[in-house]
């Protein structure tokens, strides 16, 4: 018997050669396939991104010539410091508009209010995003105006007194600004064959429409109108953000997926039926969107973290509204998080969104 530790170096039997040579030969064949394979995943990596690279331009063209562009969206005057680190904050404004997304370009006030506002941080490592609700009815001060419903800064002094608003309230500055017309919801989701959402309650919505408890894959009609559901819920807005956050967690799932991705004219196809709902600032342009989109290439559904801005919840203002009362201590801890860019931490730190 060897001592343990050394090699046995005696001539090996004709089996036992045998034996080895057809190990080494299988051997071999593996290492071969697994080239060939990750050989041919490179190969179809690359035609992909030659196809997709035939339509980039179009897709850039098209996305720039198409959005609205929000002429003046940030505030006069001294503004809080960006994150440091390359991070970016961008407010996302959604709202069922009766006009064009162009009028929101009255400073001096619009009839049309936020019915979500939604702030999303990019990290500077960009190893996720961070999706913050704001309730439409938090009640906030209002620089020049007093307290008030935070959705109703842009009734008063359009975007640039809402960016004013929430830049005072933490401490940090909003990078760029978009804005959505709820219908593109309806367009985007036709164009990359609808979205997958577990429903998590049966209802029926203002406009007839039902839904049931579950996965299900939502036309654009359908989406719509679960995003702008309110009426159906006990809870009110609060169900409707929730339902908002999981349907756009879901479709960013559904964009991240090979079906799209692998797509060219689906993809340019969605961006062209998209882009006439949605508002940028001049400085979101096709560039500075596809450099984020390098910079979050490894982001999937799961490092999408979606929560709400921390609240006491229900209350009566002095002159009788109903309103959401912030949670002020809470909201300075989501300030300092954006401003140091440790919303990773935060998000640890409070699993369940408060």
């Amino acid at each position: 018997m060897d001592e343990p530790g050394t090699a046995d170096t005696r001539p090996l039997g004709p089996h036992a050669a045998s034996e080895q040579r057809v190990a080494a030969r299988k051997k071999l064949r593996r290492r071969r396939l697994t080239r060939t394979i990750v050989l041919a995943v490179i190969a179809v990596v690359a035609i992909v991104a030659i196809v997709i690279g035939t339509y980039v331009g179009g897709i850039a063209r098209t996305f720039d010539e198409k959005t609205v562009k929000l002429e003046k969206v940030f505030p006069d005057g001294d503004r809080p410091e960006a994150a440091g680190g390359g991070a970016r904050n961008i407010l996302l404004l959604g709202s069922d508009t009766r006009g064009s997304l162009a009028d929101l370009n009255n400073a001096d006030g619009s009839d049309q209010r936020a019915d979500t506002i939604m702030l999303v941080h990019i990290p500077s490592d960009g190893k996720g995003m961070y999706a913050m609700s704001i309730m439409r009815d938090s009640w906030v001060d209002i620089p020049g105006s007093g307290e008030g419903k935070i959705n109703s800064a842009m009734a008063i002094g359009g975007i640039p007194l809402l960016v004013q608003t929430l830049e005072g309230m933490l401490g940090t500055r909003i990078d760029n600004v978009t804005a959505l017309d709820f219908a593109g919801f309806e367009k985007l989701t036709d164009a990359i064959g609808g979205v997958s959402v577990n429903v998590p309650q049966d209802f029926k919505a203002i406009d007839g429409l039902e839904f049931t408890a579950g996965e299900q894959v939502l036309d654009g009609a359908h989406a719509l109108a679960f995003v702008r559901e309110r009426h159906a819920f006990t809870d009110g807005d609060y169900q409707r953000v929730k339902d908002q956050q999981l349907y756009l967690k879901s479709l960013m799932n559904t964009l991240l997926s090979p079906a799209v991705l692998a797509n060219p004219g689906m993809v340019a196809n969605a961006v062209s039926e998209f882009s006439p709902y949605l508002g940028v600032d001049r400085t979101l342009t096709s560039g500075e969107l596809m450099g984020l989109g390098w910079k979050l290439r490894s982001v999937r559904g799961g490092d999408v973290h979606m929560f709400t801005l921390p609240n006491s919840g229900t209350s009566f203002s002095s002159d009788g509204q109903s309103i959401i009362v912030v949670d002020e201590q809470a909201v300075a801890e989501v300030g300092k998080a954006l401003r140091d860019d440790t919303m990773a931490q935060y998000i640890a730190d409070h699993p369940d969104g408060q």
